[in-house]
């Protein structure tokens, strides 16, 4: 008999709240701290139910006594449901993008999946699985005695919730991930761009056919304008500035290079030797994560030298987007770039210039 245990719980009324310590480590910022919007609300939710549904099950099927049991079988339970929820949001935003997903973007999310569950179950997760196995009776004493099938509907009933919540996150996180047709720049160019004489045979692509990998929180296409801000001239040198504002109601992230192409009198390709990473100043700062607030200002840097002679195919425009699968935008301009012409472009990063 438990008549002991059911006393004591009865006593000890507050232990019940051992059955909420796991499920709330899920309100902790930290695991989705870098969403946002609808992408962090369904993250929130769906692991609350995750935890909310494991801890419930091994809570029941683990009597109090065996307590290292609980211990463990908790904190796996608080594993399993961060890899449920990191991985809806990798794969998601993944699924989300423009063009066919590469073995290689997987790979990045799977690692990025294990990376994010790692740190939560090893923090939040690990404290929560700790305080849980210590503070809860066997059974809370609402449902002491209560019938099976009612123990069976509870968990029914969460796994449900779980699986619905789950599918709501992915359709978030893919939503975060779809490009939307660009808004017009902010800034008119600094020349007309000029019309073909002729069809172009070899114009650059409207999108790169190479798309960077969405990621949930990131500004969608609608809500950003990307601009080109003029070109400065010094020794040789060129310099030109490119900027992004978010237009939209919520924050976002942009994260990692603009998308830049290059296109002659004619709209044909110019092919220039891109490398990423550079500045006009000659350092090499690291991509960083760049949360725009609503109005917030980030730019990008181009840096090279003016290599094209009278008889060279010259660049008369270029095409850029907030990154690599957003639409592209044209700008004219004389640019004294040629094909082989070795460009820098630098990271997003914050603020105006």
């Amino acid at each position: 008999m438990n008549t002991g245990g059911v006393a004591r719980d009865g006593a000890q009324g507050w232990r019940w709240l051992g059955w909420l310590i796991l499920p709330a480590a899920s309100l902790v910022p930290e695991f989705a701290g870098g969403e946002a919007g609808p992408v962090r609300l369904a993250a929130t939710l769906t692991l609350l139910l995750a935890t909310a549904l494991l801890s419930y099950l091994v809570l029941h099927a683990v009597r109090e006594g065996r307590r290292g049991h609980r211990f463990l079988l908790l904190w796996a339970s608080a594993g399993a449901a961060a890899l449920l929820v990191a991985g809806v949001i990798e794969f998601g935003g993944l699924w989300g993008a423009a063009g066919p997903v590469s073995g290689r973007a997987s790979v990045s999310a799977v690692a990025a999946t294990v990376a994010v569950a790692a740190r939560w179950t090893l923090t939040s997760g690990l404290v929560a699985a700790a305080v849980t196995a210590w503070l809860a009776p066997w059974q809370p004493q609402a449902t002491a005695g209560a019938p099976r099938y009612l123990r069976i509907g509870v968990a029914a009933t969460l796994l449900l919730a779980t699986i619905w919540s789950a599918g709501n996150l992915a359709r978030a996180t893919a939503m975060a991930g779809v490009s939307d047709k660009p808004a017009p720049a902010v800034q008119a160019p600094t020349a007309p761009a000029s019309v073909p004489s002729a069809d172009p045979s070899d114009p650059p692509l409207p999108r790169n056919a190479r798309p960077d990998r969405a990621f949930a929180g990131r500004c969608a296409e609608s809500a950003v304008r990307v601009t080109y801000q003029g070109m400065d001239a010094a020794a040789g040198g060129r310099y030109a500035l490119i900027a992004a504002v978010n237009e939209g109601a919520e924050p976002c992230v942009l994260k990692g290079f603009p998308d830049v192409a290059f296109a002659d009198l004619l709209g044909n390709n110019v092919r220039v030797k891109l490398s990423r990473g550079g500045s006009s100043n000659g350092q090499k700062p690291a991509p960083k994560p760049v949360r725009l607030q609503p109005g917030g200002v980030a730019h990008a840097e181009l840096s090279w030298r003016a290599d094209a002679g009278a008889y060279d195919r010259e660049v008369n425009t270029i095409l850029i987007a907030g990154w690599a699968g957003a639409e592209r935008t044209g700008y004219g301009g004389n640019f004294q770039v040629k094909n082989g012409t070795a460009v820098q472009v630098s990271p997003w990063l914050a603020g105006e210039v």
